[in-house]
């Protein structure tokens, strides 16, 4: 517990360099620049393996170690970026002088960012209240628990991506009118990710003993970490689907019902779940069933919203009533 602290309070300190740093990347995606930050980003994790390195390896300084560099990471990230952002040539150009909040735009920000921001700290809670069924099966359990949000890190990673790219997509053609492109992107993301996630699905899948043996070597753990992976793994290319079309859904403005969908189907069935299903059989493959259900059930759900709920009409709604004010 103590070096959890230790850990969690240098990360929850430097939270707002990486608010700064997804601020100003998301500026410069929307303005079509991919590039500078994929290669900041790129850059920040090298500065945080080396203070690891430095600080773990090196100085012995444990979880304080691994804190103290994550943090200082997150600063380069968010001084790079102002660097970056304070050089482009264009209106997104910062200008430190002028800096100020302006009702208006604010208000809109707030409407449009708030319904994500709860749908995060929502999946949040249902993380944790998974992560307390998942702690009682004991520390073996636990252990193959961590390593499998370990390996498939890179499968979050590249569909975080997918559906970032087809939000500012999505975003770019409905401030132009061209709704159709917005539907062409879609189609051409669903593609793409159902290749992609789906490839690395079947890798990881094939490969997760092994993965699990080089962070660990332990055959019982090894073992609980695929079961725990067969459970999530095939499953993983659902949940990339739908957040591409959630993406779409958001990047034309309409942010509270795919938040309301996914608090639904994704959060409040999965603690219910947790809650109510498994006590009733409290075992590892009852609390595991509980990532299928949600992310089909949730896909379900937002095929039909994309195909009969207007959300279309609610964008063009909310963007005159943003307009207006």
């Amino acid at each position: 517990m103590g070096e959890s602290l230790d850990f969690v309070r240098l990360y929850f300190g430097a939270m707002v360099f990486s608010i700064v740093y997804n601020t100003g990347s998301a500026v410069q995606r929307s303005v079509g620049d991919t590039r500078s930050p994929s290669i900041i980003v790129a850059s920040t994790c090298v500065v945080n393996i080396v203070l690891d390195l430095v600080f773990v390896a090196g100085l012995h300084m444990e979880a304080l170690g691994a804190g103290l560099a994550t943090a200082l990471s997150l600063v380069w990230g968010c001084v790079v970026t102002l660097v970056r952002l304070t050089h482009v040539d264009g209106p997104w150009r910062l200008d430190v002088r002028r800096l100020g909040i302006d009702p208006g735009i604010c208000r809109v920000m707030l409407r449009t960012g708030l319904p994500l921001g709860l749908q995060s700290s929502c999946y949040s809670v249902s993380n944790i209240i998974t992560q307390s069924t998942i702690n009682s099966f004991g520390s073996t359990v636990v252990t193959a628990f961590g390593l499998c949000g370990r390996i498939d890190a890179i499968v979050w990673m590249v569909s975080e991506a997918l559906g970032v790219a087809v939000t500012t997509f999505s975003a770019q053609n409905f401030g132009a009118r061209n709704y159709e492109r917005m539907r062409r992107g879609l189609r051409a993301a669903l593609c793409l990710t159902a290749l992609v996630v789906g490839s690395l699905s079947v890798v990881l899948l094939a490969n997760v003993r092994a993965l699990a043996g080089f962070f660990i070597d332990d055959a019982q753990i090894a073992e609980l970490t695929a079961q725990v992976m067969w459970y999530v793994g095939p499953f993983y290319v659902v949940y990339s689907l739908y957040d591409n079309i959630a993406g779409t859904i958001r990047g034309a403005g309409e942010s509270l019902r795919p938040m309301l969908i996914v608090l639904t189907g994704s959060c409040l069935l999965r603690i219910v779940w947790q809650l109510v299903i498994v006590p009733l059989d409290h075992t590892l493959h009852m609390a595991m069933l509980s990532y299928p259900i949600t992310w089909v059930t949730t896909g379900i759900a937002f095929i039909f919203y994309y195909r009969f709920g207007h959300w279309m009409d609610h964008a063009h709604e909310r963007k005159e009533a943003n307009l207006a004010a």
